[in-house]
């Protein structure tokens, strides 16, 4: 059974990556949803944060993000929405321009790859424990994944999905994107 998307919007979407920046709750999520589609969200909504998990981010990479999971029995909903947060002017519990180098180090010349590594580490370990939590309460809807981006986290959601293919769907809005134009490594192989 196909499952209908619990943030089937581009609207509703881009208002859900917005508030990311600022900790989103549970209680915005359901203001956001009901606002946008006139009906209650679905019955459970958990969100985990990146900067909760002690094993992510642990080589200070400046990478943050959050995922929400939707579950609801009686629609058949089991939904994770993994929101990796673009760039920062500022980080927030340092003055070091983590974001900002790595948009020059890693995504324009491929010299690191410590956010997507914790990008990466953090789908895989939130996603293990709503298996489990699911498991030993007897669910049986289909765990259904969703990559969300914006500029920099639109980067590595989409590059989580080209190289490890994780999400049944990705939505991005301005992602950051590598080109050989920007890459003066990646030029020279063409030669």
């Amino acid at each position: 059974m196909s499952q209908e998307l619990v943030l089937d919007t581009d609207l509703l979407r881009a208002r859900v990556m917005n508030l990311e920046y600022k900790h989103l709750t549970v209680e915005e999520i359901k203001r956001i949803y009901i606002e946008e589609t006139g009906s209650n969200p679905p019955t459970q909504i958990h969100v985990y944060h990146s900067e909760d998990f002690k094993s992510v981010n642990v080589n200070d990479s400046g990478f943050d993000g959050t995922i929400i999971h939707f579950y609801d029995e009686e629609k058949g909903i089991n939904q994770m929405y993994n929101i990796a947060r673009g760039s920062e002017i500022q980080e927030k519990d340092t003055w070091k321009p983590l974001d900002w180098a790595y948009n020059a180090l890693g995504i324009f010349v491929g010299q690191s790859k410590n956010q997507y590594d914790d990008a990466l580490r953090f789908e895989e370990i939130v996603a293990q424990k709503i298996t489990e939590e699911l498991k030993q309460k007897g669910a049986t809807i289909e765990l259904k994944k969703i990559g969300l981006g914006h500029s920099q986290g639109g980067n590595h959601s989409e590059m989580i999905q080209l190289t490890k293919h994780r999400f049944d769907q990705v939505y991005v809005r301005s992602p950051f994107q590598k080109t050989p134009q920007r890459s003066p490594h990646l030029l020279f192989s063409f030669l």
